[in-house]
């Protein structure tokens, strides 16, 4: 009897080892993908909201090259593998960057775009008033920020409530193609007690900038006041840096900027997030010609950091953006990556497993886009199939709709780890 239940107690263990090596082992298996939308030309990245109030994830897009903003409707489960339907909601020569936002606090959801090149400016779009359809385009207005106009070349828009006063105000960031361009600064929009009084829009500057990529509120030195953290490219000191709120009496005059980690790198996209586990929220970031850069908190006020190097794996293009998330279901941090200057034998998106600890040098590398697409963009991780894992979702612009060809537009990989394909479940 004894040697019965030993017996019964090893076949146990090796069932739970088979099953733990099956979920760690490394994946060649391209992802399923679905395209929300590809009739356009230069697809520019993908921020989430409800836009329509069904409590589903609707999508903001701008399309570069075509010079057109749109909104992309979530069907829901059952219909999130087919076409996403769309009102365009207005023109933004040279978009970069569009994001939903209630700007006058009516209930409905406006746009903000943000336009590079020699456009330069920020627009609003200005959705249906209540009770008219949100989906009709004709009903929308365009109306441009007079304080941006021609100032310089406009990246990244985060919209945030920052001196607490009227609505929510406008974080924004800039770039400079060349020197023939004005000197771009991070900073943001102050909204006056009327939003719809676009002349009455105050800029801030906030810190000379270089090519912001990434804008992201986080509180770094634990005061309860978010601070600015971003991602500069080009210029040294470059790299992640955040600007310390000064409280909200004082948020019109000078902000502490601090350095994230190492300053020599051109860095991209980036996130953050506790990737070690100790409590302190960490920043990683794609560098394009280094390594993903794992920056460590190292201390609660946010003035010190620590660089870790993780290793791009091979055969995909060159990093674009990090995001954090438990795409396998283990209960463990993976990070997911997009790139530029990939095809051919190079991916566009993979995903990386560590295998020992999060301060390994080299990750598992595993697949999801495989090489169709060249050059991708923001890689936020959702579950759009609501089958419980996190399914991820990026544009991709054909490099700038070379030869005029749109290339795969918005697409996302549907996760084939609870796939109803796989498991024989269908969707709620």
């Amino acid at each position: 009897m004894i040697r019965k239940r030993v017996l019964w107690a090893w076949i146990a263990i090796g069932f739970v080892c088979l099953k733990t090596a099956v979920v760690l082992a490394q994946s060649t298996t391209v992802w399923p993908a679905h395209a929300v939308d590809n009739s356009l030309l230069g697809a520019d990245g993908v921020r989430f909201a409800d836009a329509n109030g069904d409590n589903r994830p609707d999508i903001a897009t701008g399309w570069e090259q075509s010079g057109l903003v749109r909104i992309y409707f979530n069907p829901g489960n059952e219909h999130v593998r087919e076409k996403w339907k769309y009102v365009t909601v207005g023109s933004a020569p040279n978009v970069e960057d569009a994001v939903l936002v209630d700007l006058d606090g009516d209930g409905a959801k406006d746009v903000i775009s943000s336009s590079e090149g020699k456009t330069m400016r920020v627009q609003v779009h200005w959705a249906p008033g209540p009770g008219k359809d949100y989906a009709d385009s004709t009903l929308w207005k365009t109306e441009v920020f007079p304080a941006t106009k021609g100032l310089f070349q406009w990246m990244f828009a985060e919209p945030f409530q920052v001196d607490g006063r009227h609505g929510v105000d406008l974080v924004l960031g800039g770039k400079k193609d060349n020197d023939t361009y004005p000197q771009p600064y991070i900073g943001w929009l102050k909204a006056p007690a009327n939003p719809r009084n676009l002349a009455a829009w105050e800029w801030i500057p906030l810190a000379k900038v270089s090519w912001v990529m990434s804008i992201l509120m986080s509180d770094v030195n634990g005061d309860q006041l978010p601070d600015i953290v971003y991602s500069d490219r080009k210029v040294i000191p470059r790299g992640c840096r955040w600007l310390e709120n000064p409280g909200r009496d004082k948020t019109t005059g000078s902000w502490t900027n601090h350095s994230i980690g190492d300053t020599t790198q051109e860095v991209v996209f980036m996130d953050i997030a506790d990737l070690d586990g100790d409590g302190r929220q960490d920043v990683m970031v794609a560098t394009k010609e280094d390594q993903i850069h794992f920056i460590q908190k190292l201390s609660a006020d946010g003035l010190q950091w620590k660089t870790h190097k993780i290793n791009y794996p091979k055969d995909i293009g060159r990093g674009k953006a990090v995001t954090v998330a438990d795409v396998d279901g283990d209960n463990r941090k993976d990070l997911v990556i997009s790139c530029e200057g990939a095809g051919e034998t190079r991916s566009g998106v993979v995903y990386l497993r560590y295998r020992n600890s999060v301060f390994d040098p080299d990750w598992q590398r595993n697949e999801i886009s495989g090489t169709v697409g060249r050059k991708y963009d923001l890689i936020p991780a959702i579950d759009l199939d609501g089958d419980g894992d996190l399914d991820v979702i990026s544009t991709e612009e054909n490099n700038n709709s070379q030869g005029g060809k749109p290339g795969l537009g918005i697409v996302w990989y549907e996760n084939p780890v609870r796939s109803p394909l796989k498991s024989g479940r269908k969707n709620p």
